[in-house]
């Protein structure tokens, strides 16, 4: 479910895409069903299970969430009419239908007890919608959506929501992300120790973290926001859209967006408490956390706490890490805090009051010695989130919402480093966003297809940015702000039926965005998307669209600085000196993307209750920001540098280059003097790359009955390309299957046998090999298998010994070593593995326990 949006619809171009989806929607539509179809819902809450037929009857509904709550729905398995089904849900509740206007059905509480099978119709009074996706309420997306539920979390095994992202095959681990080492692609190098998300291996700033709908800041320069703090206990599920998004949620949703939704039905308390650690020593994990709620109707309060501490991993506490130099980490002794909480009232029948606030803070230490010849650098490294987002929902006339939301989140990284031949120093990275939208969401007309479903907003966000140095009065700082405005229209065409065949349902649905800039240019985005149902059980779906992403704010702020060195060492056979320019850029302009999908999902009726999806993906993906001389050190040999090289400068040329620079470092050895400079060369951040990212998602799951228990299988795998154009002058590479970049292919298999109280998950991860391309001739580095394992057992005790649940946890049940690779020791010693991708932990046992009151 993805909270409402931040934004409103505004432009010309959106304006005539959105009007010509509504004229598209006049023409002449089929009508409604009354046919059977096949249902599978398990027994499960009442709020949970209308959620659940909403999806495969595809219908609206509004009803009371917390008197949901109260009750538990059976379990639905076979053919229904809409009507049956849902009369068989509502049984043994207080439910009844109010009314049932353009395909949306309003329930109200009556004062009956429960019994029969078909709700009796009363005067329409609806109080909740059940929002199934997108920003439009009730209606299904058209992009490609990996759902994590509330059970895979449990069945996962993992202590934070960081390793929980990063278990999908759409999701690679490079960047800042624990347990990645030194590596010369910069933005795959672990500064702060966070856990952030990196999907298609595009980069953190270019994914989107979302908590209950609104923005996390980033907590460094590389536009990533920590999730590891977020609380596993307190989600009700994760969706990630591995899709282009801007249209939807704006600036930096290119690769995706990740929206953490947290539970509010929960009522109770809850203890928890984790031990672990690695079987080869070290790593030692132990969190606890408290989970607090309480609902009633019309309200609900949840809180969650959680503390979790991890003892470190040396290189030497490790056999394929012993070569290197013995002062290195190999994984961070971290602690880490957070606090969550967050509250629901109704006002008024037709007011409510929502709130979330989010604080975390996690604190690690770090050893580096890049080789035994070098000095040792002894660091400490962190960062500090916090996100406090109020809101009002007005219920209007007819299923018409209007929503005032506001959010307050700030990030805070810093590193801290002593080197032992130098003073030390301390670089600190503060991000501030603050937001504001109103939004409205509800049906616009009514068509002999179903009703056209309409959302709107408008919205204002300021954005600050400020990086200082332990004994430095020099900051580095840059703000801005952004008005943005959009519109999501969902059109349908043709009605659901599962009579007939071939057309069983249309539905076309078009998204429009614009963000107005005070630094830039305004940036206008689109989305269409089409789902196209031939017969029950089979959804065609498709989108096209386009997305951006703003500059970084530190690539803004970051001053430049020139460097004299000598010209030998930048590439040139005359000896002399020459100047690099280095740093960021304030003229940046923003990034922008083509996306679209094409995928199909298949429910089979021969096997009841399951799904295979596949999807076709791509990305053109222009103007990134990069500095565009790399390496720097062929500048002067290779031609495809020739148009940022300035050979012979003149001494006005160099005046007006190092203009504006903060300071001109002399690394030559020789004395500068601008009249026999050898050459200039720009390498400062600028808008050259391109990108072209390729692949195919698949996905499958459904359940398995057998005579000794339930058996339900998934499988999941990404094949990704992308190949990147640095200059236009230069030929593309592929970075896809090379060291520290994301791999060509990541799959994940595995199946859950319950039998009684005791539910086993066995999971296999695959890796494809990979080329080293830091080693001349370039090498093959193998593929890696792992294989994780999860027992949860419920005790069936009385009192204190009730509703109490322990798990025993293995990630890497065979100890597997990471794959050797040459190349990653030319930049650190002895660390013969690629750490953006594979992990030298090896085997790590944990054990958990749940108690609720």
């Amino acid at each position: 479910m993805f909270v409402k949006s931040r934004s409103y619809w505004a432009s010309r171009t959106s304006a005539w895409a959105l009007a010509t989806a509504m004229i598209i929607g006049s023409v002449s539509c089929v009508g409604a069903d009354d046919g059977k179809r096949t249902y599978h819902i398990e027994a499960k809450s009442t709020a949970a299970a209308l959620n659940e037929y909403a999806r495969q009857a595809g219908v609206a509904i509004m009803f009371d969430f917390g008197e949901a709550n109260k009750t538990t729905a059976p379990a639905l398995n076979g053919s229904y009419t809409r009507k049956e089904a849902l009369g068989a849900l509502l049984a043994n509740t207080r439910f009844v239908i109010a009314s049932e206007v353009d395909g949306a059905i309003y329930l109200k509480v009556s004062e009956r007890q429960g019994g029969g099978n078909t709700p009796v119709a009363v005067e329409a009074e609806p109080t909740e919608v059940v929002v199934t996706g997108t920003r439009l309420r009730n209606a299904a997306p058209a992009s490609p959506v990996t759902l994590i539920t509330r059970k895979d979390i449990e069945r996962s095994g993992y202590s934070n929501a960081g390793d929980l992202a990063r278990s999908i095959p759409q999701s690679f681990a490079g960047g800042q992300n624990p347990g990645v080492m030194q590596t010369p692609v910069e933005q795959n190098n672990n500064s702060f120790n966070s856990s952030t998300l990196n999907l298609r291996g595009l980069g953190t700033d270019a994914n989107l973290v979302l908590v209950n709908g609104h923005r996390l800041a980033s907590d460094g320069p590389f536009g990533g926001s920590d999730i590891s703090g977020l609380p596993l206990g307190a989600l009700e599920r994760v969706e990630i859209i591995a899709d282009g998004a801007s249209a939807l949620y704006g600036s930096d949703a290119v690769a995706g967006v990740a929206n953490f939704i947290t539970r509010k039905d929960y009522s109770g308390v809850q203890l928890g408490a984790r031990i672990g650690g690695a079987t080869q020593g070290g790593g030692f994990e132990q969190v606890y956390n408290v989970l607090a709620g309480h609902t009633w109707t019309g309200g609900h309060l949840l809180a969650n706490v959680e503390y979790g501490k991890q003892d470190e991993i040396l290189t030497t506490d490790r056999e394929v890490t012993a070569s290197a130099a013995p002062f290195n980490t190999l994984l961070r002794p971290t602690e880490r805090k957070s606090l969550f909480v967050n509250i629901g009232q109704d006002i008024t029948e037709r007011l409510t009051f929502n709130a979330d606030a989010y604080v975390s803070q996690h604190e690690s230490d770090v050893k580096i010695q890049f080789f035994k010849t070098d000095q040792r650098i002894a660091g400490q490294n962190g960062s500090r989130s916090y996100m406090i987002a109020p809101g009002l929902t007005y219920r209007a006339g007819g299923d018409w919402t209007i929503t005032a939301d506001a959010t307050i989140s700030r990030g805070y990284g810093y590193y801290r480093y002593s080197p032992q031949t130098s003073a030390p120093y301390k670089d600190m990275f503060r991000s501030l966003l603050k937001s504001g939208e109103i939004s409205g969401n509800g049906t616009l007309l009514a068509l002999p297809g179903g009703p056209l479903k309409l959302a709107i907003g408008v919205g204002y966000r300021d954005e600050h940015y400020r990086k200082s140095s332990m004994g430095s009065p020099l900051v580095d700082q840059f703000r801005r702000n952004v008005t943005f405005a959009y519109a999501e229209a969902l059109v349908p065409l043709v009605s659901p039926s599962d009579t007939r065949t071939g057309l069983n349902r249309l539905d076309f649905s078009v998204a429009t965005r614009v963000e107005d800039y005070d630094r830039y240019d305004r940036t206008s985005t689109y989305k269409y998307g089409v789902r196209y149902q031939p017969v029950p059980g089979v959804i065609v779906r498709g989108t096209l669209g386009t997305s951006f992403k703003a500059p970084g704010l530190s690539e803004l702020a970051q001053p430049f600085n020139a460097i004299l060195y000598n010209a030998q060492v930048m590439g040139s056979t005359t000896p002399g000196v020459a100047m690099l320019l280095v740093g960021g850029n304030p003229d940046l302009k923003p990034e922008h993307a083509k996306t679209w999908t094409v995928g199909v999902d298949w429910s089979p009726e021969l096997w009841a209750g399951s799904r295979l999806s596949v999807t076709r993906f791509n990305i053109a993906y222009r103007d990134r920001v990069l500095a565009p001389v790399t390496p720097f050190t062929q500048a002067l040999s290779n031609p495809y540098f020739a148009s940022f090289v300035v050979l012979a400068p003149t001494p006005q040329q160099q005046t007006t280059a190092t203009a504006g620079a903060r300071r001109i470092a002399n690394f030559s050895g020789q004395t500068y003097n601008p009249a026999t400079l050898l050459a200039l060369v720009d390498d400062r951040k600028l808008n050259v790359s391109r990108q072209e990212i390729d692949g195919i998602d698949l996905a499958i799951r459904g359940p398995v009955e057998l005579p000794t228990g339930d058996l339900d299988l998934f499988a999941s795998a990404t094949w990704l390309k992308v190949v990147q154009q640095t200059i236009a002058s230069m030929p593309p590479q592929t970075l896809t299957g090379k060291v520290f970049n994301a791999p060509k292919v990541r799959a994940r298999a595995g199946a859950t046998w319950s039998v009684g109280s005791i539910v086993t998950t066995g999971i296999v991860n695959y890796l494809s090999s990979a080329t080293d391309t830091y080693v001349t001739p370039e090498r093959t580095v193998a593929s890696w298998t792992t294989v994780d394992l999860t027992i949860a057992y419920r005790l069936a005790g009385e009192g204190m010994f009730s509703d109490i649940d322990l798990t025993l946890a293995v990630q890497n049940f065979f100890d597997a070593d990471p794959p050797y690779a040459y190349g990653p020791g030319r930049t650190q010693e002895g660390i013969n593995f690629d750490s953006a991708n594979t992990s030298a932990i090896g085997r790590f046992v944990s054990i958990g326990l749940k108690k609720r009151f």
